[in-house]
């Protein structure tokens, strides 16, 4: 993110220029300052009363922002917006939410409220890219719109279906409703979708097989705690990088034991889904053992995510759409329009780059 005073270049050159560009771009460009000033502000900030406060304020701020420029408001703008809300909510699980047993149940009640609020972004942000998914379609642009996008768009399209994965894995979430679980479900459904849409793209290709790992977890994994991230130091902290740790870790199990092997053992994406992903020149050794050494301090704590089941109850009906749709999917992508994922979830009141570690 830019610092605070190239910002003000920046907006210092808009000024100038306000005649020249789109009327649309001005909250735009307000979006992006917002996400930096939040990054800057809550990454120092280890108090949790102080942290949550903030984040409620930067999040006014851009509910604010929406509310103005209503007038004119487009999926592209949307999309940014939902973005900046998960780059947010994200900060709150970078504070280890180690307390007394009063401040931690505080600290508990707060991430429920943010997952829930994630949830209403990360399906927002799934809805709009599936609707530019459909426009200006052709037999030379199957995928509509999204051909021409920015690729952040993808990158934000991911990071929402990591959150959607972890709204739905969270077994503390006993608030959340049947159709808040099936709308979640279907979201992820649809970035399966987009991503599998782009299969000559190979980061693509690859977040496409890490939703179906996300799926492989919810429904096959261990019992296991999501109050904590993996990776606690902000440097590496993130929950994206969360949601990929745990499904790559589900995939490295012992046959034999049940139990997750070391990280340095793990094959890769590369080495396991080889026939899915478009060919690359050969990636060194040395690249990949870089990738997975912040992880490995996991292994030391592995007994202290054991915890609470995952999901504690499954509901068949999100379970039965994502096997449709899976069944669909390997059948032929040509057979996806006989399914309207959009319409199964029925009514309802809630609606950078993938990363390095992608490629591990």
């Amino acid at each position: 993110m830019s610092t605070q005073q190239q910002m003000k270049s920046i907006d210092r050159a808009l000024s100038i220029a306000s005649q020249s560009i789109p009327v649309w771009f001005n909250p735009l460009f307000s979006i992006l300052k917002i996400t930096s000033s939040l990054m800057d502000s809550l990454g120092s900030v280890e108090d949790h009363a102080l942290h949550a406060s903030l984040t409620q304020m930067f999040s006014d701020q851009l509910d604010k922002l929406k509310e103005t420029n209503v007038a004119f408001w487009r999926s592209d703008l949307e999309i940014e917006w939902c973005n900046a809300k998960l780059r947010l909510y994200a900060l709150t699980f970078t504070v280890s939410a180690n307390a007394t047993s009063l401040r931690a149940s505080q600290i508990h009640i707060h991430r429920q409220v943010i997952l829930h609020k994630a949830f209403e972004a990360a399906s927002s942000l799934t809805t709009e890219l599936r609707k530019l998914s459909q426009q200006c379609t052709s037999d030379l642009y199957p995928s509509g719109l999204l051909t021409f996008v920015p690729k952040s768009y993808f990158s934000a399209l991911f990071n929402a279906a990591a959150f959607l994965f972890r709204f739905i894995a969270t077994s503390s979430m006993r608030t959340r409703t049947s159709t808040q679980e099936i709308l979640a479900m279907n979201s992820i459904i649809e970035a399966h979708k987009i991503f599998h849409s782009f299969p000559e793209q190979r980061e693509l290709t690859r977040a496409a097989i890490h939703i179906e790992m996300f799926i492989d977890v919810l429904k096959n994994g261990p019992a296991i705690g999501m109050d904590e991230l993996v990776v606690s130091n902000k440097l590496g902290a993130s929950v994206m990088f969360d949601a990929v740790f745990r499904a790559c870790r589900q995939r490295n199990t012992d046959p034999k034991t049940g139990k997750p092997l070391a990280v340095r053992e793990w094959k890769t994406v590369n080495e396991t889904f080889a026939q899915r992903l478009p060919d690359v020149p050969i990636q060194s050794t040395k690249d990949t053992a870089e990738r997975i050494i912040g992880v490995t301090d996991y292994e030391n704590n592995a007994e202290a995510a054991e915890a609470s089941s995952a999901l504690g109850g499954q509901n068949p009906q999100w379970w039965g759409n994502w096997e449709n749709y899976i069944d669909l999917f390997q059948a032929g992508a040509g057979q996806w329009d006989a399914m309207d994922v959009g319409n199964l979830a029925g009514d309802h009141d809630n609606l950078g780059d993938l990363g390095s570690f992608m490629y591990a």
